[in-house]
């Protein structure tokens, strides 16, 4: 059976189909019509005389193949051809176990409890490995704490130094900055000695701001909750979860904005804002710094940086080479000119003249 499918496998390499269906949509819908026909066999099976006649038998024959197939095809078919990550397989295991003892009858399932085993083995030893690799990444985020101020950054470079590239890289980061800045108790500012710093929050009133609708997100989250549990307690806690989550990301941001200044030293500009941008150039990338107002020499080519802040940009960047700025979960932008708000702007520019 299997060496059939890895024929299949070749030829579908060899003769690629047109461009509209892509290889990868090629071995998609092979396994997935692969796991159909399986499944749709072994119910037969089930429903025939042969598995009423021997019961124990078929019953293991039926196991193994879910239990065994699946993971197989999963290898040949997704693994191997498009290199997803083998941890994958556990996955795809799982979803086997839960197939196989979905399918067979209460009494017949005696034969799927060692895959459990083995899956109950390989989650130990993925969880030993996960707490390895939890150590790794905190001995590389302070080796770059020691070098650069920057939660963020340095979280973000040292998961990627330890895990490689991810899909959900920025989301993962995203999550636990949130989580960070509104949890940590640590007051200090994110800046080295020798670093200039300049705030950007204390003459906006984003405080205030930001305090009013957290207290009105709270407020409305109960409300809404006491009116939608009367019909449906399930959608009452979906909404009740995402305000939570709102004022939770509102929290954090307002946490964040003392903590994660704008900062200069001799070399570099570090542009923060909260949790929502972050960019680092060199003094001498910088061609002209001016004072700006709203829509003054702005334009579809400049990032406006002080929304965050509900206010005005009172400085406008422009660089000689585009930088790129990153945002919330991994968005990312390349700019030459940025717009952005700093307390101080007057003493910004006379040290970047200086």
């Amino acid at each position: 059976m299997f060496d059939g499918i890895y024929e299949i496998e070749c030829n579908l390499t060899r003769f690629p189909m047109p461009v509209a269906f892509s290889r990868r949509s090629q071995f998609l819908f092979l396994f997935a019509a692969s796991i159909t026909a399986l499944l749709a066999i072994e119910h037969v099976v089930v429903q025939s005389l042969v598995f009423v006649r021997q019961p124990r038998t078929v019953a293991f024959g039926i196991t193994f193949d879910i239990v065994v197939g699946i993971p197989v095809l999963y290898w040949l078919l997704i693994v191997r051809p498009l290199r997803i990550n083998p941890l994958t397989l556990i996955a795809a295991l799982l979803f086997s176990i839960t197939i196989a003892s979905l399918l067979l009858p209460p009494g017949y399932q005696q034969f799927v409890r060692p895959a459990q085993y083995v899956l109950m083995l390989v989650e130990a030893v993925l969880l030993i490995i996960a707490l390895r690799q939890f150590m790794k990444i905190i001995q590389a985020y302070r080796l770059l704490s020691s070098e650069r101020s920057d939660f963020i950054a340095n979280f973000e470079e040292a998961m990627t130094n330890v895990l490689g590239k991810m899909a959900v890289m920025s989301v993962l980061v995203t999550e636990i900055s949130t989580l960070y800045y509104a949890f940590s108790w640590d007051k200090r500012i994110e800046a080295k000695p020798g670093q200039t710093i300049y705030t950007t929050y204390r003459r906006t009133g984003i405080s205030a701001i930001l305090i009013m609708l957290f207290v009105v997100t709270i407020i409305e989250a109960a409300a809404v909750h006491l009116v939608i549990a009367r019909w449906s307690p399930a959608t009452a806690w979906i909404l009740s979860a995402l305000s939570a989550y709102t004022a939770l990301l509102i929290a954090s941001y307002a946490r964040s904005l003392p903590k994660r200044p704008v900062l200069v030293d001799s070399q570099h500009i570090h542009l923060r804002v909260g949790l929502f941008w972050r960019a680092t150039t060199h003094r001498l990338n910088v061609e002209t710094i001016r004072l700006v107002h709203w829509n003054s020499s702005l334009d579809a080519h400049t990032l406006n940086a002080a929304k965050p802040l509900m206010t005005e940009p009172n400085l406008l960047l422009v660089l000689k080479e585009p930088v790129e700025v990153v945002g919330l979960y991994g968005i990312r932008r390349k700019v030459s000119r940025l717009a952005i708000y700093i307390d101080e702007p007057e003493a910004f520019i006379a040290q970047m003249s200086s």
